[in-house]
């Protein structure tokens, strides 16, 4: 009974790894797509970035939506940026 709970184990492992790196490139992946694509795309990629649980989420949703979320031309990376007022 220990040796089939200890290959159990062994087997699902792996499973829980990869779910839980799946997890964290998650947002990596969903980021840059608020960058392209039509309104109702963009609507899509925040409810899943709102829907991946990542702490991270509602700052990027934040800056999204205050304006401060920004595509670089160069490489499309998304960027922060601020005008300075307070």
């Amino acid at each position: 009974m220990l040796r089939a709970l200890i290959v159990c184990v062994a087997l699902l492992a792996p499973l829980f790894a990869a779910a839980q790196t799946a997890k964290a490139d998650t947002l990596e992946s969903l980021a840059p797509r608020l960058a392209a694509g039509s309104f109702n795309d963009r609507a899509a990629v925040v409810e899943q970035i709102a829907a991946t649980g990542d702490p991270r989420a509602a700052a990027l949703l934040e800056a999204l939506l205050a304006g401060d979320l920004q595509a670089l031309k160069a490489d499309g990376r998304l960027a922060r940026v601020s005008d300075g007022a307070a």
